[in-house]
C-alpha cells in the first residue's frame, strides 16, 4: 500500500506533515521516497528520532524504516511527523510517498494460567491491540478444542469463538478487528472443559494515547 503527497517548501521554513498511523488496519510505515532530495529531513516516530541531509537523500533511493519497526508496533504515540527544511535559494517541489506494509504484531505477552486465573486473563490487554493469539493446555497431548471469548458486560458485545481444526492441540486465533481493542471485556473459556491450565502468547500493538 502505498500513499503520497505533493508539496512546495519555501525557503528556510520548515514543512511538517503527518505520516497516517494505519495501525488499526494492521499496516506501518516501511519506506519513504522523496523524489527531490533537496533538503534537511526529520522524522518523529514516538521514541524514534532521524535526522536526515540532502547528501543522504542524493545517495539513498528511499529512507528504510524497517529496523523500527517494532519500535513502531509498541509506541504509545501514534503523532508521526515529518519535517522538511528547504536551504536552497529557491522554492522546491517534492512528490513524498510512504509505503505500508501488512505486519503479524510483536510479542506482546507470554504466560501460563491455572483454573482460578484463566477466566481474568484477558484483563491485562487494555490499551493493546491485540491481533493474534496462541492457546494450548498446559498438559501435554491435551486438546483444548476451542476456545469461547464470553464478554463480561451482557449488551456490550457479542460473545465469540473458535474452533480448534488443526492436528495440534493448540489453537491458532486470529482476533477479529471489532474485538482487537477491546478483549479486557472478555472472559476466556476453553471449549474442552478437562482443561484446567493453559499456556497463552499474544501478539499485537501498542493502542496510542
Amino acid at each position: 500500500m502505498r500513499i503520497t503527497r505533493e508539496l512546495t517548501i519555501k525557503r528556510t521554513e520548515p514543512t511538517t506533515i503527518i505520516v497516517p498511523d494505519l495501525q488499526e488496519n494492521s499496516v506501518i510505515p516501511t519506506k519513504i521516497y522523496l523524489d527531490n532530495p533537496s533538503f534537511y529531513l526529520n522524522l518523529s516516530f514516538g521514541s524514534i528520532k532521524i535526522n536526515l541531509s540532502p547528501g543522504y537523500l542524493s545517495l539513498c533511493s528511499m529512507i528504510d524504516l524497517s529496523d523500527y519497526s517494532r519500535t513502531l508496533m509498541t509506541t504509545k504515540v501514534s503523532d508521526y511527523r515529518l519535517t522538511l527544511t528547504n536551504k536552497t535559494k529557491y522554492e522546491q517541489r517534492v512528490t513524498i510517498t510512504i509505503e505500508y506494509v501488512k505486519h503479524a504484531g510483536v510479542m506482546l505477552y507470554e504466560g501460563s494460567y491455572n483454573e482460578n486465573e484463566i477466566p481474568k486473563c484477558l484483563d491485562s490487554f487494555a490499551g493493546y491491540g491485540v491481533l493474534r493469539m496462541v492457546i494450548g493446555s498446559a498438559t501435554i497431548d491435551e486438546d483444548i478444542k476451542g476456545v469461547k471469548f464470553k464478554c463480561i458486560y451482557r449488551g456490550l458485545y457479542d460473545d465469540f469463538e473458535q474452533l480448534n481444526e488443526t492436528d495440534s492441540t493448540a489453537i491458532d486465533v486470529i482476533i477479529p478487528d471489532k474485538y482487537q481493542k477491546v478483549l479486557h471485556f472478555f472472559e476466556l473459556v476453553p471449549l474442552n472443559p478437562k482443561v484446567k491450565n493453559i499456556n497463552l502468547i499474544c501478539y499485537g500493538y501498542n493502542v496510542a494515547n
